[in-house]
C-alpha cells in the first residue's frame, strides 16, 4: 500500500493498493465500506477532493482517474503522464488538480471539464511529491534531482528552486499559513524552509534511514514524519514565538508512535474486521515482547508484561485465538478480538521455538529445546500428547493441510513426520548437514520446504524424497513459507537476504539484500529494484514485495532496470 487519504470530514480513509483498487474504509471501526471501480495495474496514490465526493487515483500507466464515491464508478480519465504517476493534490477550491511521475513533469488538470491544462516543467528526474498553498495560488514539488521546487499556481511560472537534500525528497509539506516549507528526503533529513525568503531555517536529522514522508499539525506548531516503522513529532515552534513564526531555539522530537512497517499478509488473522490482526514478536530486547496488532487501526491492541517473553507466535485458523510460545516453556493464548490472555499451557521445561495450530483450529503442537512437542486441546487446554523422539532440542512444527501429518525439525539435520493421531513417527526424512530451523508444507500438500544450517533449502515428496536442494544462501537459512498459490518459496537467513524461488523450476527469481538505507532486490542478471528499511538477521518471512524501477539509484548508481517489467514473474 502506497498511499491513504483521509476525507475531508476525518471520517472516511482512502487506500491505494498494489492490486489498483482505491478502497474506502469507516474510521470508526475500520471496516471497508467500498471498492472504487478499478481502473490502474498498480496505485501509488489517492487524494479526496475538498467537497468529500471525489477521489482522485493514479499509478503505474500514467493515467489519473477521477472516482465517485457515492458509487465509485470513474467521473474521469486524465492519461497526462508518461510513465508512473507518483502524486496527486487538488487545489483548496477544487477545481484543479495537480499530478506529477516519472516524466519529470507536473500537470495541472481542470477537474470539471476532466482536461488537461498546464503542463509546468522544470525538475530534471521524476516528481515525487506534490502539495498546494492554502491558498491556493503556489505549489510545491520535490523529487529525484534532490530539490524543492515552487510554482505558482496561476500562471505555471517556477518561483523558487530550494537545493540542500543530498537524496531524493520523497515529501513536502505547507504549514497551515503557508509561510514554511517542511521537506524529508532519503539523506534521512527533515527541512523547514522560510517560504517569502527562500531559505532553509530548520535542519533535522533522522536516524536510522529516509524520512519518506512529512506533514504540519493542524495548529502549525508541530512537524510529523515517518522513518524505520515509526511516526516522530517535533515541537517547532513555541507559543510565544506563534505570531513572529520563528522556530523555537531547540527543536526536538518529543514524542515518537511505532508503527508497524508492513502488514505480514501470511500473518493475517482472518476472523478479525476489516482483515486485521498481526502478531509481531521482538526479538530485540530483553523481554522479546509479543506485539498484538490491529491492523486496520494501525496499532499495537495488546503487548506482554515485563515476564512474558514470547519467541514464536501463530494464529488460530478461524482468527479468534493467537498462540505465543514463550522463552520460559509457556505457551499463552490470546483472544485477538481484546488482547486479552486466555489461557497458560504448561508442561515444557525449556524455551519453546515453534508453535503451529492444526487446520481445524483444534489441536496446538509446540517445539521446545526440551526435546519434546506436545499437542494441546485447544478448547481445554489439556496436554493431549507428547512426541519424544530422539535426545535432540525442537526448532520448528508445522501441520500439513489436512492435519493428518506434523513435520518437527530438530538438530541432527533429520525431519520426523508424525502422525498426531495414533502418536506414531511415521518416516525420517535426511538430507541436511546440522541443524533443522524451519519446516513447511505447501497449501496443497505435495511439497515440503525445509531451511537449516547448511545454508541449504530441501524441497521434498509425499513419499519423503528429496526433490531438490536450493542453494545460493550465505548463512543459515532460518526460515522458509509458500506463497498462498505455493507456486513461490520465500527463505529468509542470517546472511540477511531473502529470496523468492520457484517451486516448480527450483530456481532463484529475486534476491533481497539489506544495506544501511534500504533493500536491494537483485536478479540474477543483476538487475535490481529497492525499497524499505534496512534488513538485519531475518528470523521471519512474513511478506512477499515488489519492487519498483529506479528506487535503488542514490544507492547502486551502476545498476538500473532498463524497463517496467516486474522484477519476478511465474
Amino acid at each position: 500500500m502506497w498511499s491513504v487519504a483521509f476525507s475531508p470530514d476525518g471520517q472516511l480513509l482512502a487506500s491505494a493498493g498494489a492490486d489498483g483498487t482505491v478502497r474506502l474504509w469507516r474510521v470508526e471501526d475500520g471496516c471497508v465500506l467500498r471498492r472504487l471501480a478499478k481502473v490502474h495495474r498498480r496505485l501509488f496514490c489517492v487524494a479526496f477532493s475538498p467537497d468529500g465526493e471525489t477521489v482522485a487515483s493514479a499509478g503505474t500507466d500514467g493515467i489519473v482517474s477521477l472516482l465517485r464515491i457515492p458509487d465509485g464508478s470513474e467521473a474521469a480519465r486524465l492519461a497526462v503522464h508518461h510513465g508512473r504517476v507518483w502524486s496527486a493534490a487538488f487545489s483548496p477550491d477544487g477545481r484543479t488538480l495537480a499530478s506529477a511521475g516519472d516524466d519529470e513533469t507536473i500537470q495541472l488538470s481542470d477537474v470539471a471539464a476532466g482536461q488537461p491544462r498546464t503542463r509546468l516543467a522544470g525538475h530534471r528526474e521524476r516528481v515525487l511529491s506534490l502539495a498546494f498553498s492554502p491558498d491556493g495560488r503556489r505549489i510545491l514539488s520535490s523529487g529525484d534531482d534532490d530539490t524543492v521546487r515552487q510554482w505558482s499556481a496561476v500562471d505555471g511560472g517556477m518561483r523558487a528552486s530550494l537545493a540542500g537534500h543530498g537524496a531524493s525528497v520523497w515529501s513536502v509539506a505547507f504549514s497551515p499559513d503557508g509561510s514554511t516549507i517542511a521537506s524529508g528526503a532519503a539523506d534521512g533529513t527533515i527541512r523547514l524552509w522560510n517560504v517569502a525568503r527562500g531559505s532553509e531555517q530548520w535542519r533535522f536529522t533522522v536516524g536510522g534511514g529516509p524520512a519518506w514522508s512529512v506533514a504540519f499539525s493542524p495548529d502549525g506548531e508541530s512537524v510529523l514524519a515517518s522513518q524505520g516503522g515509526r511516526i516522530r513529532i517535533w515541537k517547532v515552534w513555541h507559543p510565544a514565538d506563534r505570531d513572529g513564526r520563528s522556530p523555537g531555539p531547540r527543536p526536538r522530537v518529543w514524542q515518537e508512535l511505532f508503527l508497524i512497517p508492513h502488514l505480514p499478509l501470511d500473518a493475517a488473522a482472518p476472523g478479525l474486521p476489516g482483515s486485521s490482526g498481526v502478531a509481531e514478536t521482538h526479538g530485540r530486547t530483553d523481554d522479546s515482547a509479543f506485539l498484538l496488532w490491529n491492523a486496520g487501526a494501525d496499532r499495537a491492541t495488546h503487548r506482554t508484561g515485563p515476564d512474558g517473553r514470547a519467541r514464536c507466535v501463530a494464529f488460530a485458523p478461524d482468527g479468534t485465538l493467537a498462540a505465543a510460545g514463550d522463552l520460559d516453556g509457556v505457551v499463552r493464548l490470546w483472544q485477538l478480538s481484546g488482547g486479552r490472555e486466555h489461557r497458560q499451557l504448561t508442561g515444557h521445561a525449556d524455551r519453546i521455538w515453534s508453535v503451529a495450530f492444526s487446520p481445524d483450529g483444534r489441536t496446538l503442537a509446540s517445539g521446545a529445546l526440551d526435546h519434546t512437542v506436545r499437542l494441546w486441546d485447544v478448547e481445554s487446554g489439556r496436554e493431549r500428547a507428547r512426541l519424544a523422539g530422539d535426545r535432540e532440542r525442537i526448532w520448528s512444527v508445522g501441520f500439513s493441510p489436512d492435519g493428518k501429518a506434523l513435520a518437527v525439525a530438530g538438530d541432527d539435520g533429520s525431519i520426523r513426520i508424525w502422525y498426531p493421531r495414533d502418536e506414531r513417527e511415521e518416516m525420517r526424512l535426511a538430507g541436511h548437514r546440522g541443524r533443522v530451523w524451519s519446516v513447511a508444507f505447501a497449501p496443497d500438500g505435495r511439497t515440503l520446504a525445509s531451511g537449516g544450517a547448511d545454508r541449504t533449502i530441501r524441497l521434498w515428496d509425499r513419499g519423503g524424497r528429496e526433490r531438490a536442494c536450493l542453494t545460493g544462501h550465505g548463512g543459515r537459512v532460518l526460515s522458509v513459507a509458500f506463497s498462498r498459490d505455493g507456486r513461490m518459496l520465500a527463505s529468509g537467513a542470517d546472511d540477511a537476504t531473502i529470496r523468492l524461488w520457484d517451486v516448480e523450476r527450483a530456481r532463484c527469481l529475486v534476491t533481497l539484500y539489506g544495506t544501511s538505507g534500504g533493500t536491494v532486490a537483485m536478479r540474477p542478471d543483476g538487475r535490481y529494484r529497492a525499497h524499505g528499511a534496512a534488513l538485519g538477521r531475518v528470523w521471519h518471512v512474513i511478506g512477499l514485495h515488489r519492487y519498483e524501477l529506479g528506487e535503488l539509484d542514490a544507492l547502486v548508481p551502476g545498476l538500473r532496470l532498463a524497463d517496467d517489467e516486474p522484477l519476478y514473474a511465474l
